[in-house]
């Protein structure tokens, strides 16, 4: 069982990060699955979730599972949210995940007011991320390249 600490403010929004920030996929998948629960407040799944979407090693648990819940997830934040429901695809940086982003959520973006314009912005961002990760690696190469002459 997990020990949290609502009324101690930013203690407890760490506890929530601390939990989404598991690398052992059992212990994460455990956290995750607390967002489902009536111990976390819909707008407290972001804390749990953001912390394994942002870690490259922990991205494509934490998108298996945030697809694998999407209904239940959705239920849980509200028809309100349901435009922002993009934004759990907010941290890939490459172009397979940018389309896969796309196809999980162009269907429900004709559904929902709203969702096109942030599934634009969120892929936009992927792309640009995609980018800039280009543009990173090349300046990288060209360092590389002058030390060594």
């Amino acid at each position: 069982d997990f020990c949290l600490s609502r009324g101690l403010g930013d203690v407890y929004k760490r506890q929530l990060s601390g939990l989404g920030s598991f690398e052992e996929p059992e212990l994460l998948e455990r956290s995750l699955e607390l967002a489902l629960t009536d111990d976390i407040y819909g707008s407290e799944i972001w804390a749990l979730y953001g912390p394994a979407m942002n870690d490259p090693a922990t991205r494509e648990l934490a998108w298996t599972w945030f697809t694998g819940r999407y209904d239940a997830i959705a239920k849980k934040l509200g028809e309100g949210a349901l435009a922002d429901m993009p934004y759990f695809g907010s941290g890939f940086c490459d172009l397979e995940d940018q389309a896969k982003v796309e196809a999980f959520f162009a269907p429900k973006a004709a559904e929902v007011d709203g969702m096109k314009r942030n599934l634009s912005m969120v892929l936009e961002g992927i792309g640009l991320c995609v980018r800039a990760r280009g543009y990173v690696r090349e300046a990288a190469l060209e360092r590389v390249k002058g030390a060594s002459e």
